[in-house]
């Protein structure tokens, strides 16, 4: 339910509440980033997106690792090309921290290939895994594969026996 439902309703703790509100406030945020003139600039707008990530995982105990490679250009992208991978990003950590009892999250990102065409973007986790707490497509994966489609990305989500490993492969402009 969300959060003005089960508010109105008052079955709602506070907290949750205010959890909700934090999220929603993320998710404006965001948008917003990826709107600004500098959302061009894929490292900038990532390191934006950490800093909004990087408390809501700490209040929830779980520990994120991030790693962009130092050689990864400032590369150009239209603003909506960067907003399809802010998300994706956000798709794939907002699973695992509602669904997979995951304790880490891991987010790289390097070149995928010799010749700097791609750039490969890893998000995994250690928790349960999408086979053992039975998500299925639902609609976070299903936009996460529209957004990769959109980006001309390929996107791979699988159990790793270990957690779940999203990988997207996404065409740099030229």
């Amino acid at each position: 339910m969300g959060c003005l439902i089960v508010y109105e309703r008052g079955v709602a703790a506070p907290h949750e509440i205010a959890e909700s509100l934090r999220r929603a406030i993320d998710d404006i945020r965001i948008v917003i980033d990826s709107l600004d003139p500098d959302a061009t600039d894929l490292p900038l707008s990532l390191g934006k997106l950490r800093s909004r990530l990087e408390p809501l995982l700490r209040r929830s105990g779980i520990t994120l690792t991030w790693s962009i490679d130092d050689d990864i250009r400032a590369e150009t992208f239209p603003p909506e090309a960067v907003l399809h991978v802010l998300r994706i990003i956000q798709e794939a950590v907002t699973n695992a921290l509602r669904h997979a009892n995951a304790s880490r999250i891991d987010v790289r990102m390097s070149f995928g290939d010799e010749k700097r065409e791609h750039l490969q973007l890893s998000i995994q986790d250690d928790g349960l895994g999408l086979s053992t707490h039975g998500t299925t497509a639902g609609r976070g994966l299903r936009n996460m594969s529209l957004r990769a489609e959109k980006l001309g990305a390929e996107l791979r989500i699988e159990h790793t026996g270990s957690g779940t490993r999203i990988d997207l492969s996404i065409p740099l402009p030229r």
